[in-house]
């Protein structure tokens, strides 16, 4: 798929025989350092929660800080605000059944001990599948919702319970994803429709389960309002990722899919939206606008496993453009603008988590962790894979002893095909006789 390799610059492995999955690494300056170092944060399945500081090509005792057996698998890992009070840096991490958000103090002169505190817990009374975070609702500090695997959102507005509401029709989970740009939640079905939520709308619903057709007991004027989306639209397939950004769309060649307006054969509306909603799914990748409104689309030669997207110029905010990495399940990685493809480069594992991220002075690196473990920082250079099929290095081809081999080949052919078999000496002849007279009924068991 690549005719190039990353350039690995910094790697290491979490833990022996530990799994990890999409959700299990998070990025951030955790420890509000004042140099704004990024923290590399890691929770296995194990119950093993990492944290990696590279500062240095090639991997240094040092540059593990951190690293606790926290006794509970970690479904996801994320860094933001969480704690109302201080405002700090913390780190979030989601359990099977309960939600708890610490903060990494260090202590020393030097800064160089690092310690996990706990901040606040939630016990979660269903099985969580995932979380998201953001400014919901228009918040000044990040709030975290947490999907369960029986269809239930929770709103957890930091040390409190804000709501909890059940999707309509739900049957299994699915990707999930906070669009701040518009305060909506979006997620994917199991009738493969990727759905929107507003925000007010979730918060201001009943917390009961009605399903369609079924009214609740009060009626009248005080009838429990149920959840209602705001739009839908049927992919056609499971929608692996869903990633809200701007300014990505720009530059897509029209025509690579006709935009089509969710539930209705007609067009899309021409005006182009400066939000762009990216869903990878299993062969396809969409690009949508916030209305729902198909803008590009573009079918996979390969099978996607995880895909993130970063802007090119962060110092312009929601005006830079936007690039989108997805990787295959082969480890290539691809650089899409649009649906343009402008880089391809292949990395020493899969990788299952991806993130971009700055160190130092030096912008645009890449963090990839695999399922195993595997935690790399590379950088897309130009140098080729190692393992590449080379060409024919044998002797010189003779294309007369060709033609006279091909020539006797097709002789033997012709004679296998117009001689007759002749029949072998030594047969086995099979008689059968059938009896000519047969013992009547009463013949057999007259003196019983």
């Amino acid at each position: 798929m690549s005719l190039f390799k990353t350039r690995e610059w910094w790697s290491t492995t979490c833990g022996n025989g530990e799994e990890f999955d999409h959700g299990c690494m998070a990025i951030g300056n955790v420890d509000e350092a004042l140099d704004g170092g990024v923290k590399i944060v890691t929770g296995s399945f194990s119950g093993v929660i990492r944290v990696h500081a590279p500062k240095d090509i090639d991997y240094k005792v040092d540059d593990l800080v951190l690293e606790a057996d926290l006794k509970l698998p970690m479904i996801q890992v994320e860094v933001g605000r969480f704690v109302s009070h201080t405002g700090r840096t913390s780190i979030a991490v989601l359990h099977p059944r309960k939600l708890a958000v610490y903060t990494l103090d260090t202590k020393g002169a030097a800064s160089t001990c690092h310690q996990l505190s706990l901040d606040y817990e939630h016990r979660l009374e269903h099985t969580a599948c995932n979380m998201i975070f953001g400014q919901f609702g228009g918040a000044h500090t990040d709030y975290i919702c947490v999907q369960s695997m029986d269809g239930q959102l929770s709103v957890f507005e930091q040390e409190t319970l804000a709501f909890a509401r059940y999707l309509p029709n739900f049957l299994i989970p699915g990707p999930l994803v906070y669009c701040r740009q518009n305060d909506s939640f979006l997620t994917c079905n199991s009738c493969f429709e990727l759905e929107c939520y507003k925000y007010q709308v979730l918060a201001s619903s009943s917390a009961d389960r009605l399903r369609d057709g079924e009214k609740s007991e009060s009626g009248g004027l005080t009838a429990k309002k149920k959840v209602q989306v705001d739009w839908k639209l049927c992919l056609g397939e499971a929608a692996i990722q869903i990633v809200t950004t701007t300014n990505f769309s720009a530059g897509a060649a029209e025509g690579s899919g006709a935009g089509q307006r969710p539930g209705s054969g007609g067009p899309a509306s021409t005006t182009s939206s400066r939000v762009d909603i990216v869903v990878l799914a299993e062969r396809t990748l969409f690009v949508l606008s916030e209305a729902g409104h198909i803008k590009s689309q573009k079918k996979l030669e390969y099978l996607p496993t995880v895909c993130h997207a970063f802007p090119v110029r962060p110092e312009m905010g929601d005006h830079s453009p936007t690039h989108l990495l997805v990787a295959d399940s082969t480890g290539s990685v691809m650089v899409y603008h649009g649906m343009h493809l402008l880089w391809a480069s292949k990395c020493e594992v899969p990788p299952v988590a991806l993130s971009i991220v700055k160190v130092g002075t030096v912008g645009g690196i890449l963090v990839g962790l695999a399922d195993d473990g595997s935690l790399g920082v590379s950088y897309m250079g130009t140098e080729p894979p190692v393992n590449v099929v080379g060409g024919y290095e044998g002797k010189e081809l003779d294309y007369e002893e060709m033609d006279d081999e091909h020539r006797r080949l097709l002789g033997i052919i012709r004679e296998s095909m117009a001689e007759t078999k002749a029949e072998p000496v030594d047969v086995v002849q099979i008689r059968v006789q059938v009896p000519t007279h047969l013992d009547g009924a009463g013949g057999w068991g007259a003196g019983g």
